[in-house]
């Protein structure tokens, strides 16, 4: 298997991985800055997996990742088709799409079975299509965009981004009884501050409502300035997991933090 993207010059400790309920490792037999080829594991059965690349060891703690792909293992005879839903039917009449022709675009955009009307919408549909993948692409390749974490799980807490006020921002499980707020911040903090419980220093008066707020919504942690991941609070899981009110707040105080500090 070879997997195209954009690695880094060495593996480090970053892990190929061919998922389906369990992580399965893949063996590396070959390293660069674009591409990974990989050894799949043989007993693998046959089903729907995927594919991507922690980007260290699970062991170790939260864990990021590259976007993760499907991939069909079949058994001989088979095809992965045989895996997949059937298309849509005008999905399918858009694969039949023919080569244009000299004496115009939408007469030669003909389409098998279907006539030259029907094809002007389907053409529609097709832009329509192209824009949103442009789209789902720009996104991704945002430098603020924090990569997405494989979701194992579905009954454990699912990480989730978005953004507010123009700010990005994450929500990721550290582990079972921790949950992570965090917006993304390059900049140079001036007075950098961390506090556990409010216990260690006292803010910074530029910022400071906005860390009391943190603290009175149920923060267990506050990092401004000290995180290479940003700017982070830090809750107890069953304190956030499923209340909008302490999610929304937390997210507004950090985001105001970021624009204090701009």
């Amino acid at each position: 298997m070879t997997l195209i993207g954009k690695w880094g010059a060495s593996q480090g400790g970053k892990v190929p991985v061919i998922n389906r309920g369990s992580v399965n490792k893949l063996r590396v037999i070959k390293w660069s800055d674009a591409e990974i080829t990989a050894y799949i594991p043989q007993d693998l059965q046959p089903g729907k997996y995927k594919v991507g690349v922690y980007c260290k060891e699970l062991s170790k703690g939260t864990t990021y990742s590259s976007n993760f792909l499907d991939f069909y293992i079949v058994p001989p005879g088979s095809k992965a088709a045989d895996y997949r839903k059937t298309p849509h039917p005008k999905r399918q009449a858009l694969q039949k799409i023919s080569k244009y022709k000299k004496h115009g675009l939408f007469k030669g955009l003909s389409l098998e079975g279907v006539s030259e009307k029907d094809a002007f919408w389907y053409a529609i549909a097709l832009g329509l299509g192209i824009y949103f993948l442009y789209s789902q692409i720009r996104e991704r390749n945002n430098p603020y965009a924090l990569p997405q974490t494989p979701k194992t799980d579905s009954k454990a807490f699912q990480d989730r981004r978005g953004s507010l006020m123009g700010e990005y921002y994450s929500i990721e499980a550290i582990d079972e009884n921790r949950i992570a707020v965090i917006v993304p911040f390059t900049g140079t903090v001036k007075e950098p501050y961390e506090s556990f419980n409010e216990e260690v220093l006292p803010p910074p008066s530029k910022i400071e409502k906005y860390i009391k707020a943190l603290f009175a919504l149920g923060a267990t942690y506050v990092s401004i300035g000290t995180s290479s991941l940003g700017l982070v609070a830090e809750f107890p899981a069953e304190k956030i997991k499923n209340n909008k009110l302490v999610t929304s707040g937390a997210i507004f105080n950090l985001v105001s933090i970021k624009k204090a500090l701009d």
